[in-house]
């Protein structure tokens, strides 16, 4: 008796693999689907926002030129520097660097 059970017990575990995987093929499907419904719900939110006819966008403002700032001067024209003024907690210390 147990010699058929133990010869019969590879069809069991196979048969038994077979109905896993269909069951995960099958989960794998619905989860699939849900996705492919929500991705069309959201192309079609985006695709109504971006279609709105009162959308108006601003020109990008342009940058303004960076005045007394001369990147390519030497150091010997630039002005002394001799005092530093260091702010830190509402405290104002100025050094005399000189």
């Amino acid at each position: 008796m147990h010699h058929l059970i133990n010869e019969y017990r590879p069809l069991q575990a196979r048969d038994t693999l077979r109905m896993m995987q269909s069951q995960q093929l099958k989960e794998l499907k619905k989860t699939v689907k849900r996705f492919k419904g929500h991705l069309t719900a959201g192309k079609a939110a985006l695709r109504e926002e971006l279609s709105l006819s009162d959308l108006k966008l601003t020109p990008v403002p342009r940058p303004s030129p960076l005045t007394g700032i001369d990147i390519d001067s030497d150091e010997e024209n630039m002005p002394a520097l001799t005092k530093m003024e260091v702010s830190f907690m509402g405290l104002i210390v100025v050094y005399d660097v000189t």
